[in-house]
């Protein structure tokens, strides 16, 4: 079961780091915070996007460790 994980974790990191690149770049845009909403819910998210490639990378590093 790790093992398999293990092999998904390059494409969920992958996913992942795309999802906050993308936040990003809407948190860059100006017109974002035209809306402060819009703003705050894009912050809130890319603190949450950031978290959670934080959480696949110590994961990976932890599978890497248990399979070798």
């Amino acid at each position: 079961k790790e093992q398999k994980e293990l092999e998904g974790m390059d494409t969920a990191i992958h996913a992942a780091e795309a999802n906050v690149q993308r936040l990003e770049a809407l948190a860059n845009n100006p017109a974002t915070y035209q809306q402060r909403e819009h703003a705050a819910n894009i912050s809130t998210e890319l603190t949450a996007a950031r978290v959670e490639v934080d959480r696949l990378y110590a994961r990976w590093a932890e599978l890497e460790a248990m399979l070798q």
